[in-house]
């Protein structure tokens, strides 16, 4: 028996033997040779039957190839010989699937650690079936028309296709070595990651991108090249500063793909005709997968002819404008907003996933920074009308609350957009956002409501002269600065928690949307602090009132003139807890401070002089 120079199939036999006399060198050699000479003798019987297998296979895919040139040359094709040829093909893909599925686990390739070769080709599927889809794919979707024979015609060729596709493709791609799950073609729905992994085979495996070519060349191909024609570099079309116009051509194309799907294929599957007949329908599946995969084509068209045509790339000069990428931006979020429920999730992410990276949508959060930092300097020029229809009612608000609301309101449009657009398909910019946007603004914010409370707090001191009336208007404006604050961080909670609820455990973890960010503390704490200096304002006043001195009747009047006045602006106020903790504050000092006799003549004095707000603080 010749040892030397073995086959490469054979290698993993000599490895064997060698691993049995390296393990046990007491072996007697004549057995183990023996036992050599078994295996090879079963390897070469195994090899000539696999011979002979694949060359039945190629005869059986050549004689079915024929076959499908004989019916396409008839017009039209009986509808019967369709069935029964599209019924032998189809066990013909499933044997070539099972045949693969059996040579990956075959309990002997496994033990010797060797991956077998396939049983088949896996181009044999698209060449069994060449004819059809040579004469499907030259089909243009604009020549629906014609007689009733053409369109019946057509119709029944691209039924059978529907109905060979699933297992065709488990053939060309067998389930066993390969991320799709090809044997769920067959079942009623199909899942994106189904159809990603789908793409991904179309892109890069020959042989499905054949299999696939009479859906895509009909129902895709032909809006990818109007989208480049009408977008390439010189068009009228293709103005750099207009990409709105881009995003408004592709939601037509997305329509139009749509309106083939379902007149070509759809319409194909379920024709009166072959229902009628009681012949056998295509999966829906299949249907839902030549969908999606009809969209991820045509948004990666989009992608590289949008970055073709304007220039959208990293470093670019349309990158370091910020005006053009918040135009850009908006345009792709209104595309988001109008294809909703049209375009598939997968597909909206690709796109995506190539036009808003990170460096663009970094740019897109600081302008939302710059648009809430203007609305909160011009909220009272903007909220002309709230103004306005307060000083009708002689009630008076401080600017700073009248802006904060226009801030609140201007933010929270701009976050909302992103919500029901970007946040939908990709929410890890829901992250981005609260930590590049909706923080830096709140720490704008405090920043700015210091510096009026400050402001208001050392006016106080050099007021005093006045008998207090500027010690009031100091608390009366902490007071809306309490305000402005707490109307601030409950919009900022409820932002908080809306980004939160976007956050899928798939794409980002909620931990990078902590409850507990400085920005939403420190804005919580310094309406504490605030809360606190006003109330201790309030408390000094009034116990001055309540310890004038004899001579000072004139001061105390003016005092309980202003309380007055103070009390009745709080009425102004939102209604809130620091309000009612500023009454209760007031009351509880001239409880505590004046007899009972004393309340009940200055509750005499007040309703004498008309000093109602006063007068409802005492006891009756």
């Amino acid at each position: 028996m010749q040892l030397e120079n073995p086959q490469s199939s054979e290698d993993g036999l000599l490895d064997a033997l060698l691993d049995h006399l390296t393990i046990d060198p007491s072996a007697d050699l004549s057995s183990v040779l023996a036992r050599v000479e078994q295996l090879r003798a079963a390897h070469n019987t195994g090899a000539k039957l696999k011979q002979r297998q694949t060359e039945q296979q190629q005869q059986h895919s050549a004689d079915l190839r024929k076959k499908w040139a004989d019916i396409i040359k008839t017009v039209p094709p009986d509808d019967r010989a369709v069935d029964a040829l599209s019924s032998e093909c189809t066990q013909y893909f499933l044997g070539l699937a099972n045949s693969a599925d059996h040579a990956m686990t075959r309990s002997a390739w496994r033990a010797l650690r060797a991956v077998p070769p396939p049983v088949h080709a896996p181009g044999l599927a698209t060449s069994t079936l060449l004819p059809l889809l040579s004469h499907l794919s030259q089909e243009s979707s604009s020549s629906e028309g014609g007689s009733d024979v053409n369109i019946a015609a057509k119709q029944t060729l691209r039924r059978a296709y529907l109905l060979l596709l699933p297992s065709a493709l488990r053939a060309a791609v067998p389930s066993a070595s390969s991320t799709t799950e090809a044997s769920r073609l067959s079942a009623q729905v199909v899942s994106e990651t189904d159809a990603v992994a789908w793409y991904s085979q179309y892109t890069s495996s020959p042989v499905v991108r054949e299999l696939l070519s009479p859906y895509l060349s009909v129902t895709v191909e032909p809006l990818e090249k109007e989208l480049r024609y009408h977008f390439s570099a010189g068009r009228a079309t293709a103005a750099i500063h207009e990409p709105q116009h881009f995003f408004s051509f592709l939601s037509e194309c997305v329509e139009r793909q749509q309106h083939t799907h379902r007149c070509t294929w759809m319409d194909a599957a379920s024709s009166q005709a072959a229902t009628a007949a009681q012949r056998p329908s295509p999966p829906p599946s299949i249907l839902h997968l030549l969908d999606h995969l009809g969209q991820l084509s045509l948004s990666a068209a989009a992608v590289v002819t949008f970055q073709n045509c304007y220039g959208w790339r990293p470093q670019s000069q349309q990158w370091r404008c910020r005006e053009y990428v918040v135009v850009t931006i908006n345009a792709i979020l209104d595309f988001v907003a109008r294809t909703e429920g049209r375009l598939c999730r997968e597909a909206l992410e690709l796109l995506l996933k190539h036009l808003l990276v990170e460096e663009v949508a970094l740019c897109y959060a600081h302008a939302g920074v710059e648009m809430a930092k203007a609305a909160l300097q011009n909220g009272t020029a903007r909220m002309w009308r709230r103004s306005f229809l307060m000083h009708n009612t002689h009630s008076v608000q401080l600017p700073l609350y009248t802006c904060s609301l226009h801030m609140v309101r201007a933010l929270e449009a701009f976050l909302r957009r992103l919500l029901s657009t970007l946040f939908v398909v990709e929410s890890t910019y829901a992250a981005l956002l609260w930590h590049k946007t909706v923080e830096p603004v709140l720490s704008h914010f405090l920043r700015v409501v210091e510096a009026q409370a400050v402001e208001a707090l050392d006016s106080a001191e050099g007021e005093n002269h006045h008998e207090g009336h500027g010690s009031w208007n100091t608390a009366w404006m902490l007071q809306w600065c309490v305000a402005s604050v707490q109307v601030v961080a409950t919009a900022a909670e409820d932002w908080l928690g809306m980004l939160r609820e976007s956050v899928t455990v798939s794409s980002c973890s909620p931990a990078s949307l902590e409850p507990t960010s400085d920005a939403l503390d420190g804005l919580a704490l310094f309406r504490d602090q605030l809360a606190r200096r006003a109330a201790e304002q309030a408390k000094a006043l009034t116990r001055q009132l309540c310890t004038h001195k004899p001579g000072d009747s004139a001061k105390a009047a003016s005092l309980l003139h202003s309380l007055n006045v103070f009390l009745q602006q709080m009425e102004m106020l939102p209604v809130g807890p620091s309000r009612y903790v500023m009454q209760a504050v007031i009351q509880g000092v001239l409880l505590e401070c004046l007899s009972r006799e004393q309340q009940d003549g200055l509750a005499a004095f007040a309703s004498r002089s008309g000093l109602s707000y006063v007068a409802r603080l005492l006891p009756s």
